[in-house]
Order: structure tokens, then C-alpha cells, then sequence
């Protein structure tokens, strides 16, 4: 019972602290808590908008196409997406109009040099994994989201772009720590441009 007044105590205190935490625009609740090694576990805000470009963090649904396997296979817990997922947090390394590249080694978006996100052949538990192997030009309402922080990191390598129309929810940490994480994760974006 005190662990559980102590858990509800410490979230209001980081929803009333939650606008001198982060960093100077405007959030809109709900917050998020990510406890997945994809992105900084922690906190993070959220705002809409309209368009996504390289480096955002975003809040979205696999394809339906890969629903399924991500629950049955416990890589996403059940939630409010489409396919009955939970959204993913990831990083945004293909913006709409992007020319991106899957090959085993990683990633390449354009003719940059190749992102370290190799494409597994076994997942955790041994099974065989199928990469999205080959070339993607994304549409207008498409993006390709990665992980850099979790070698095992369910994402874009093996399903695809996901839809990223518009309003698009853009994940804004919280915590110090967790944005300079998250500036790292984009400085390995940008030298890839």
C-alpha cells in the first residue's frame, strides 16, 4: 500500500513540475512514461505537428501488416493502434520524400554513409526475423523510425515506414538527462545527411 501512495504521489509531483522540467514550449498532456530501451527511459511531453523531419521523436502505430506478429510475438503490448498495439517511441531517421536503405549491415537515408542499425536475423528469444530489406521511397505521409540506443529495437528495419500524417505527435523529454540522450541520438542523424 505505501509503494502505491508514494507511486501516486511521485506522478503528481511530475505533472506539477512537469512545465520547469522541460525545455521552453508548449506541451500538451497526456504525458508519456517510456520504459523501453528504444528512446531514454523517462518521462516526456507531448506536442502536435503538422509536419516530422529527421531527428523527432515520434509517437506512432506499426503497419498493420506487423501488428499482428508484435503481439503474438510480445515485441508490443496490446493497445489503442489499429492493429491493437501500443504506439511506438522512436526516432525519425526517413522523413516523408526520403530515399532510404535497409540492408543487413544498417541503414542508409540518401546517398549518406550507413547508419548503425543492422538488421537481426534472430530475435532475443532465437526465432527468425524478416528485415525490410531493400529500398524505400517514402510518400508524403510516411517516415522511417529507428532506434540507435537498443541494438534489439523493434522498428522500421523490419516492418517499414509508418504513417506519419499529420497531426504527428512529437515526443519532448522531460528530463535533462534524457535530452542529452536524445541530442546524441540526433547528432548520429545529422552526420549521416
Amino acid at each position: 500500500m505505501r509503494r502505491v501512495v508514494c507511486g501516486v504521489a511521485t506522478v503528481v509531483a511530475l505533472l506539477g513540475m512537469a512545465r520547469y522540467l522541460a525545455p521552453r514550449q508548449s506541451l500538451k498532456l497526456p504525458l508519456h512514461y517510456n520504459a523501453t530501451p528504444s528512446i531514454p527511459r523517462g518521462f516526456y511531453g507531448s506536442v502536435m505537428r503538422d509536419t516530422v523531419r529527421r531527428g523527432d521523436l515520434v509517437r506512432a502505430c506499426v503497419p498493420m501488416h506487423a501488428a499482428h506478429e508484435a503481439l503474438a510475438r510480445g515485441y508490443l503490448s496490446p493497445g489503442p493502434c489499429p492493429g491493437g498495439t501500443t504506439p511506438l517511441g522512436k526516432m525519425v531517421a526517413g522523413a516523408p520524400s526520403d530515399t532510404v536503405h535497409v540492408g543487413q549491415n544498417g541503414i542508409r537515408v540518401g546517398e549518406g554513409p550507413v547508419l548503425d542499425a543492422p538488421v537481426l536475423k534472430r530475435d532475443a528469444l532465437g526465432r527468425s526475423v524478416q528485415g525490410a530489406l531493400g529500398t524505400w521511397v517514402l510518400g508524403a505521409a510516411e517516415c522511417f523510425v529507428v532506434s540507435t540506443l537498443s541494438p534489439r529495437s523493434y522498428d522500421s528495419r523490419y516492418f517499414g515506414p509508418v504513417a506519419c500524417a499529420p497531426p504527428v505527435v512529437i515526443l519532448v523529454p522531460l528530463s535533462k538527462v534524457a535530452r542529452t540522450k536524445v541530442r546524441a541520438m540526433r547528432q548520429l542523424l545529422s552526420a549521416d545527411e
